[in-house]
């Protein structure tokens, strides 16, 4: 069992997130165990497809975290509470 999967737009985002999550001394937190992932369809598909991508980690990691930004992500006219709110859902109802 990992502790984290993360799913994002880019490779950018997933080499912050990698980064970040690898100085955790500095953040004066344990050790985080994570894959990551980046979608081939970037924002768009982060958004859209997060609930399915993430199904089949369900069983294999604790937490899961999707990285997209509403530019490119095809509901640029909701405000982020919205996005968030919407992709929550979908993640919830599938297991996370």
């Amino acid at each position: 069992m990992i502790d984290l999967v993360v799913l994002t737009a880019d490779k950018d985002a997933a080499l912050s997130v990698d980064k970040l999550l690898s100085r955790t001394a500095a953040l004066g937190i344990v050790e985080v165990t994570r894959w990551i992932y980046v979608h081939p369809k970037r924002d768009h598909g982060a958004f859209l497809d997060c609930h399915n991508f993430l199904r089949q980690f369900l069983q294999m990691a604790s937490h899961a975290l999707v990285i997209c930004d509403r530019h490119g992500c095809g509901r640029e006219h909701l405000d982020r509470v919205d996005i968030e709110a919407d992709m929550e859902q979908r993640l919830s109802e599938n297991g996370w």
